[in-house]
């Protein structure tokens, strides 16, 4: 399976199934709100900080493992093995 066709069935699905487009615009908040976690790396991160850093990582974790579930669905329905 090519990185290409993950990422066109990505499109064809977050295009044509809600479910799936939500999954992925929460994954890409998870993303977007590590990165600002990263980034105070030149301030000081608290407890707090290491906590919600880490609760995003399997979040992120466990709707990239739901969108997987699509993709896999998706590839039986048009027989791409």
């Amino acid at each position: 399976m090519s990185k290409l066709e993950d990422r066109h069935i990505k499109e064809i699905l977050t295009r044509d199934n809600i479910d799936f487009n939500k999954l992925n615009l929460a994954h890409r908040e998870c993303e977007q709100k590590l990165a600002e976690i990263k980034a105070r790396v030149l301030e000081i991160r608290t407890d707090k900080d290491w906590l919600e850093e880490q609760n995003l990582k399997k979040q992120k974790l466990r709707l990239k493992d739901s969108m997987e579930k699509y993709i896999v669905e998706y590839r039986k329905q048009v027989n791409i093995t």
